[in-house]
């Protein structure tokens, strides 16, 4: 985590159980507006943005991956990927199935979601992994950190915000795999507002994939 934590567009929030907090309810406002539903076989939450592309999480975080990151390939394989420079082992694994683009990433070591709505598997994630979840206020979102190449954020308040659901991917790690972010057709490539670790203003380049989903 140590170098998406010092690149990411998510401001260092202390251990602040407010932002854990709102981070759980506002994601579970997100996940109803996307019409997202828990899974019966392996209670798994799952979460698809107009896209298509997917988010997944388990409910049990005992396993070597506890969430996943599902999107098209094509764009990623026209710009040129080159599935030897993803990452493959370790806490994240991204692999090419079937025309999509893979991620899962291992979150914690243990932990469990003990309720079946979309707020409580965001909570546990922040309960066993707090590290992960964090505030970016230059956007107004909450955000939880997958792994070197992803997080998804999402906005504190749909009502407003218009951007509601954003996936981001470090460009670094696409250009690592071969990638030319600037020309994956659908995503935006962007200098985005952080906060620096001096608590200046400053950007940090991002591949995004924005939905306003109000």
């Amino acid at each position: 985590m140590v170098a998406l934590a010092a690149i990411t567009a998510l401001a260092s929030c202390g251990a602040t159980d407010s932002v854990a907090r709102y981070a759980a309810s506002s994601f579970g406002a997100v996940a109803a507006a996307t019409g997202a539903s828990v899974r019966a076989g392996d209670s798994a939450l799952l979460l698809q943005a107009p896209g298509g592309e997917e988010l997944t999480i388990l409910a049990d975080f005992s396993g070597a991956a506890d969430a996943a990151l599902s999107l098209d390939a094509a764009p990623f394989l026209a710009a040129g990927l080159d599935t030897s420079g993803l990452p493959s082992s370790g806490p994240e694994n991204w692999t090419l199935e079937n025309g999509r683009l893979v991620g899962r990433f291992d979150l914690a070591l243990e932990g469990q979601t003990p309720a079946k709505e979309p707020a409580a598997f965001m909570k546990a994630v922040a309960t066993s992994s707090r590290k992960r979840i964090g505030y970016h206020a230059a956007l107004k979102h909450y955000g939880v950190m997958l792994g070197e190449m992803a997080m998804v954020e999402w906005a504190a308040d749909l009502a407003k915000n218009d951007k509601d659901l954003v996936i981001v991917l470090d460009p670094s790690a696409l250009r690592r795999a071969g990638i030319a972010p600037e020309q994956v057709t659908g995503w935006t490539l962007a200098d985005v507002p952080v906060e620096g670790s001096d608590g200046k203003m400053t950007t940090a380049e991002k591949l995004l994939k924005v939905y306003d989903i109000r």
